[in-house]
């Protein structure tokens, strides 16, 4: 519309155009404003419809929401997600807490995210054996822990173990396999410490463990040898 027009327009009034215009304009708004007040939560609306739609059967009584579970891994997955995990530990060897037992440093924080949960703190100056192995595991993208949330408890993940069907006591027969996590008892004979096993030769273990001397260690045991109780597998048997 060129400056004579307008001129014109605001002179005599609005044109029959644009009074349609405008009025079409208006009804759009309100039939707006309807449709949202009607699917709003208050009016029982859009919020309430994939209830009735899917957690309620025929009859009208409510149901739990279906939730399919993820398919086991393969014999072949599980070998790489232990591989990963091992590499992962691998790699931060030499990671150390900024001050003797302090517990803590800029990359034990990162560590410790790997454990989720309430309460948990990636800043907590406590000891970090199984915030490690948490992360290592949660990086093969593999979490493991109730729920896969990890733990920065030794005895959490012990029980763990033992509810799923994942421990192997050290005074059995077992051979353990790199990629098994295992569990040294402490002074006080309680599950105290936690560590990977990376490698296997001629019946010695090799492992790598995060709070041993402070920092990420490369250690070389027997897997019997008295402080060693036990060892977890990340998968469960069928």
């Amino acid at each position: 519309m060129d400056t004579a027009a307008i001129l014109r327009e605001l002179r005599d009034g609005q044109t029959p155009a644009v009074r349609t215009g405008l009025a079409a304009l208006a009804l759009g708004a309100m039939a707006c404003a309807m449709f949202v007040i009607l699917l709003s939560p208050s009016m029982n609306g859009l919020v309430g419809l994939p209830e009735h739609g899917i957690t309620k059967d025929p009859s009208g009584e409510q149901r739990a929401p279906i939730r399919r579970a993820a398919p086991p891994l393969t014999k072949a997955q599980q070998r790489l997600v232990r591989k990963t995990a091992v590499f992962a530990a691998a790699r931060e060897v030499g990671v150390a807490e900024w001050s003797t037992r302090s517990n803590y440093s800029a990359r034990i924080v990162t560590f410790r995210r790997a454990t989720i949960g309430i309460g948990e703190n990636p800043y907590s100056a406590e000891p970090w054996c199984a915030d490690f192995v948490s992360w290592a595991y949660r990086r093969a993208g593999y979490p493991i822990g109730f729920g896969g949330n990890g733990s920065d408890y030794v005895p959490e993940l012990v029980a763990w173990g033992k509810v799923t069907g994942r421990w192997r006591n050290a005074r059995t027969a077992y051979h353990p396999l790199p990629g098994d996590l295992i569990v040294y008892r402490n002074a006080s004979g309680r599950y105290g410490h936690i560590g990977l096993v990376v490698r296997v030769v001629n019946g010695t273990v090799k492992t790598v463990e995060g709070n041993y001397g402070d920092r990420v260690s490369r250690r070389v045991i027997k897997p019997r040898q008295g402080d060693v109780q036990g060892f977890i597998r990340p998968f469960a048997d069928r």
